[in-house]
């Protein structure tokens, strides 16, 4: 069971768009996918849920202490084959933030309930992928630190990266933490994709300045996805997804796999 984050501080790049169809495009090939909605906003609630979304704290239970029998209680079915979700709650980044921050190891109980029911989630599901709010906090730490694979959405424009360091520094200074205390601690994969993408000298500019910068060149993946997209909103949840050689997720979903990554 792969866990995959698309993640980025900076707003608007398209990480929702992106987690939809990249679910859809796994769950079209007969991956079983189980998407949790980490961001308040619940785009991705509605989106999968349409108007059987409710706002409620079940999520926390991946967050607390708890039994594998709240854990499954916190997931619904979503009309899609092979898709569930774990909703999102309004008031994650507020209460359920305060409430994780009281806790030793704060940054690591996401990570901790993964790996102790990571048998019985495996069972189950090919893939976990985590819808984030670009605000950065604890919540959003516990699901870097959880992750194996954090893909960061970045715009052909010149202020695309900014997000980028606010947070990879949190990161890199709790994974140093953790190797203290277990050395055998596996940092996530990081990786970055070029999203809403077109064609023009502007953009094709400065795609080629992204090539260049020492801090990403080398983890750029070859998949772009291409700025015609449909919109989340504009998207028809039972709408099934065309799985061609020409669909960007599914080269996405490809060079993934060559890279041994998923």
């Amino acid at each position: 069971m792969k866990k995959i984050t698309f993640s980025n501080s900076k707003g608007g790049v398209g990480k929702t768009t992106l987690s939809i169809n990249f679910a859809q495009i796994l769950s079209s090939v007969g991956k079983k996918v189980l998407v949790i909605d980490i961001d308040p906003q619940a785009n991705i609630s509605r989106y999968f849920l349409k108007n059987e979304y409710v706002s409620n704290d079940k999520i926390m239970s991946w967050f607390r202490d708890s039994g594998i029998e709240e854990i499954s209680d916190s997931i619904l079915k979503t009309d899609i084959k092979n898709i569930d979700i774990v909703p999102a709650w309004r008031e994650l980044n507020s209460k359920g933030s305060i409430e994780i921050s009281q806790e030793s190891y704060s940054e690591m109980k996401l990570k901790f309930n993964l790996d102790k029911y990571n048998k019985l989630l495996g069972d189950v599901y090919d893939f976990i992928i985590f819808d984030v709010h670009p605000s950065f906090n604890n919540i959003l730490l516990n699901v870097l630190i959880a992750v194996d694979l954090i893909i960061t959405p970045i715009e052909p424009q010149i202020f695309s990266v900014e997000g980028i360091e606010t947070m990879l520094l949190p990161l890199k200074k709790t994974v140093y933490e953790t190797r203290k205390i277990n050395p055998n601690f596996i940092e996530p994969k990081h990786y970055f994709i070029i999203n809403k993408a077109t064609k023009g000298k502007e953009h094709l500019s400065i795609i080629s300045k992204f090539l260049e910068m020492k801090e990403i060149k080398q983890k750029i993946l070859e998949t772009t996805i291409p700025s015609n997209i449909k919109r989340q909103k504009e998207l028809n949840a039972k709408e099934e997804i065309k799985v061609t050689e020409k669909n960007p997720f599914f080269k996405l979903a490809n060079e993934l796999a060559e890279k041994e990554l998923i």
